[in-house]
C-alpha cells in the first residue's frame, strides 16, 4: 500500500467507525458554526499526498492531525503518524501562533510535567525550507519548548513504523 492509498483507507475506516475521529469534524463544525462538514477525517488533496504528508480537515487554526511518508537514516520508507502545531499563517488562519497560544501552553505544559509519557515519541520540526522533515527525539524539544517557534513552520510529536509494515494494514 503506498501513501495515497493508506490515507484513503482511513478515511474510509474512520466515515464507517464509532471511532471519536468519526465525529469530530461534525463536532467542529457545530462548534464553529460552520454550515458545511467534510466527509473525509484527512485531506486527499493529490499535490499534499504527492509530497507525502497529510492533516485533518480544517486543522490550520488547532493541534491537527497529522500523517507523512519520510525517507529513514537508512533511507527505508516510514510511515509517521501523529500530531502537529502549523505556525504557517495563511489566509484563513493569519497568525497561528496567537490563535493556537493556549494549545502550545498545555503542550508546554504536559512536556515540563510528564516528559516520560512522551519519552517514546519522535519529534519532527520543519521549517519550510526542504520537503525534508528533521527527525529529532522528544529530548530535543525542550529547545523549544518554550517558545516553540523560531523559524520553524510545524512541530510534529508522533511515532513511525516502517511503510513496509504499514502495508499490513488491510
Amino acid at each position: 500500500m503506498n501513501f495515497p492509498e493508506i490515507v484513503k483507507e482511513l478515511n474510509k475506516r474512520i466515515r464507517e467507525s464509532d471511532s471519536i475521529l468519526n465525529n469530530l469534524q461534525p463536532e467542529r463544525a457545530s462548534k464553529r458554526g460552520l454550515k458545511r462538514v467534510s466527509s473525509k477525517f484527512f485531506n486527499d488533496r493529490e499535490d499534499l499526498l504527492n509530497l507525502g504528508y497529510t492533516f485533518h480537515y480544517g486543522g490550520g487554526a488547532e493541534f491537527q492531525f497529522n500523517l507523512g511518508e519520510e525517507r529513514g537514516p537508512d533511507e527505508k520508507s516510514i510511515f509517521r503518524f501523529g500530531l502537529a502545531f502549523n505556525f504557517q499563517a495563511s489566509q484563513s488562519v493569519p497568525d497561528p501562533i496567537g490563535v493556537q497560544q493556549l494549545q502550545i501552553q498545555r503542550f508546554n505544559q504536559l512536556l515540563s510535567e510528564y516528559p516520560s509519557d512522551l519519552s517514546e515519541h519522535e519529534f519532527w520540526v520543519w521549517s519550510g525550507s526542504s520537503s525534508r522533515t528533521e527527525s529529532s527525539k522528544v529530548g530535543r524539544i525542550f529547545r523549544y519548548h518554550q517558545v516553540l517557534v523560531d523559524n520553524t513552520v510545524r512541530i510534529m510529536p508522533g511515532k513511525t513504523v516502517l511503510l513496509c509494515r504499514a502495508k499490513r494494514f488491510k
